[in-house]
């Protein structure tokens, strides 16, 4: 194993045992992005031989410059003490050093105390690019079939009704990543929204970056022979994400998407996890329901409605920051998004960076 290598191994064993550590960290992440032309600069902080904190940054040239983006990150095994000074620090530095243009951060979740620190560093409030920031996550923890328990009536009798109808669960592999790339080729185009990751090699790396380590799991749902809808998702640490889903729009009737969540879930707490992260939903429902307001009409048509039956809760994730090498351009993206009308025109530059 080469230094590169045994430096990555190493930082992926401390998120992993971190509870802030999450996949979009890991170098599998990164290794599936260098696919989409993105570049890494990762940086770790090291006491008595171990890894005590860093960051993963990823960057790629793009029309308005060189641009990075530091996803869950920076990480520190213990808050405080000094710490998170250290490794801001250290990221502008490897701003510097790789000659950003700009740098979007977002901390890991439920780490809001990160916001403060960047903004004490020059970091603006990112209003030009879209991140998520809200997400609904169940809570796997406790005895056998206790997460069950938490699903709405309606959700256990509809992945019951999934297998009486004649639907059933096969596991892929790498070699289906085509196969599930073209399923959520369909979910997208009647969303109206653009696969992520774009094309099927880049979805390949995905499942490849985590495959080894038994970390990415592909779930199929069959119906009457048919192959008809599949689900992608990532364990990492304790938490399982369910990162995407592809149906072709087939079999209605016999649930296989609400069969394709199910199982997921019960393979996440089969192997220990105790968070199934929906990994997203819309900002607006997520605070509707945590101020104890009823979804309104137009909630409940958009596709995140789905994930609602499945006992999770909301969680909100912590804002997006923006940070320019270059003064002049920190002073003028400051004095654009005070201006709707300039920092609409920001978010129409930025669109597809």
């Amino acid at each position: 194993m080469n230094d590169a290598a045994a430096a990555a191994g190493a930082w992926d064993a401390f998120l992993r045992r971190t509870p802030a550590g999450q996949f979009q960290q890991a170098s599998g992440w990164a290794r599936a992005k260098a696919v989409e032309g993105w570049a890494v600069c990762r940086r770790m902080r090291t006491a008595a031989g171990a890894v005590t904190g860093g960051f993963q940054l990823l960057w790629r040239d793009t029309r308005i410059g060189r641009v990075g983006y530091v996803s869950k990150g920076p990480v520190v095994a213990v808050a405080g003490g000094g710490a998170e000074a250290e490794l801001l620090a250290d990221l502008l530095a490897a701003v510097r050093a790789c000659r950003l243009t700009a740098l979007v951060v977002q901390p890991p979740d439920d780490q809001p105390h990160w916001g403060d620190l960047l903004a004490a560093r020059g970091f603006a409030p990112n209003r030009i690019t879209k991140v998520i920031d809200a997400t609904l996550c169940v809570d796997l923890a406790g005895p056998p079939g206790a997460w069950e328990a938490r699903l709405r009536p309606a959700r256990r009798k509809e992945a019951r009704q999934a297998r009486t109808r004649g639907c059933a669960i096969r596991e892929g592999g790498v070699g289906d990543a085509a196969e599930f790339f073209a399923l959520m080729q369909l979910s997208c185009a009647r969303q109206g929204a653009p696969p992520t990751p774009p094309t099927a090699a880049a979805f390949a790396a995905l499942v490849a970056g985590f495959a080894a380590e038994g970390e990415a799991r592909l779930a199929f749902a069959t119906c009457a022979g048919e192959t008809v809808a599949a689900g992608f998702t990532l364990r990492f640490g304790c938490r399982c994400t369910t990162f995407k889903i592809g149906w072709n729009g087939a079999h209605a009737a016999a649930n296989p998407n609400v069969l394709i969540t199910h199982d997921a879930m019960a393979a996440a707490a089969a192997r220990g996890c105790t968070v199934f992260d929906f990994a997203g939903l819309e900002r607006p429902l997520a605070e509707a329901l945590l101020a104890g307001q009823p979804p309104t009409e137009a909630q409940l048509r958009h596709y995140d409605a789905a994930k609602l039956g499945f006992g999770g809760l909301p969680r909100l994730l912590p804002p997006a920051w923006i940070y320019f090498r270059q003064p002049w351009w920190r002073f003028a993206y400051r004095h654009a998004i005070a201006r709707p009308w300039l920092a609409a025109r920001l978010k129409e530059l930025a669109r597809g960076v």
